[in-house]
């Protein structure tokens, strides 16, 4: 279900998505979703995904327009096999604002999760992670991961990133990382060196 509600007297446009998938027993699938609302919009996307035996669900997003963008996808994985994937691509610039919510609940046995987002700050946009692998009592054999890499192009931008992990059981494997950080000096030097202004150095 979706909803497009225009303020006329602000200009501003406010987009809610609500979607919610139940992948039955040996099934696969991906949703994917690429976000590129002008600077004017809002935009709150919830996901939530029931993910059975030996099923796979990738979620993919790109996420790159709107003023603020909230993003908050839930994925239980509620029998024994199941699989989840979190691909998610953001840039953000001006004073653009992202939030990426994830979480995956592992709720049985040998079920696999895998998150990994990558993004891109410049001028003075802002992001928040927060990204939670549980795994409750009874999903021994379960693995988990995640993972999150942001690149900051001015000293204005600022990302902050919170991975959890909540495990229930020890016959498990689950791991978490953020990187959080500014190009490389030497290899800008290098590159404006060569001939090229600190724009374009950045650029390549």
């Amino acid at each position: 279900e979706q909803n497009s509600k225009k303020d006329s007297f602000s200009g501003k446009t406010v987009r809610i998505e609500v979607v919610e998938i139940f992948l039955k027993k040996n099934s696969k699938l991906t949703f994917g979703i690429l976000q590129e609302f002008d600077g004017s919009s809002y935009n709150i996307s919830i996901r939530e995904a029931y993910v059975k035996q030996d099923s796979s669900l990738t979620w993919l997003e790109s996420n790159f327009g709107g003023k603020t963008s909230i993003s908050k996808i839930f994925t239980n994985l509620i029998q024994d096999g199941a699989k989840c994937y979190n691909w998610g691509l953001f840039y953000g610039c001006q004073s653009q604002r992202k939030g990426i919510f994830l979480q995956n609940q592992h709720c049985s046995t040998n079920t696999t999760s895998d998150m990994l987002t990558k993004g891109v700050l410049d001028g003075e946009a802002n992001s928040v992670y927060n990204g939670t692998v549980k795994i409750i009592e009874n999903a021994r054999g379960s693995n988990g991961y995640q993972k999150q890499d942001v690149l900051i192009l001015n000293k204005k931008a600022s990302a902050d990133a919170k991975p959890n992990l909540e495990i229930d059981n020890n016959d498990v494997r689950c791991t978490h990382g953020v990187t959080i950080g500014q190009i490389d000096k030497e290899k800008l030097f290098y590159l404006m060196s060569r001939g090229l202004n600190e724009s374009e150095a950045k650029e390549k």
